[in-house]
């Protein structure tokens, strides 16, 4: 191992020391896009529902056309 790997390994293998730490929040959705998931990111939006009900025609556009633009222009045009 060469000088500079092992001060790689040195600095990335040991414990952060300097005390700045931010604690975020998480939260882990499922794979995929799924109705559920499109309600459930408008919410922790705190969107109004008429943003949800756009929301999901869009991806039903998206899951009858193949995300075509021109599917979703046709399917809010009507």
């Amino acid at each position: 191992m060469s000088d500079n790997e092992q001060i790689i390994e040195e600095v990335t293998s040991s414990e952060y020391k300097y005390g700045f730490t931010t604690e975020i929040d998480t939260e882990t959705l499922g794979k995929g896009l799924t109705e559920e998931t499109v309600r459930l990111i408008s919410a922790k939006k705190g969107e109004p529902e008429w943003m949800l009900e756009y929301r999901l025609g869009a991806f039903r556009a998206w899951q009858k056309d193949g995300a075509t633009l021109i599917g979703l222009i046709s399917t809010f045009r009507q």
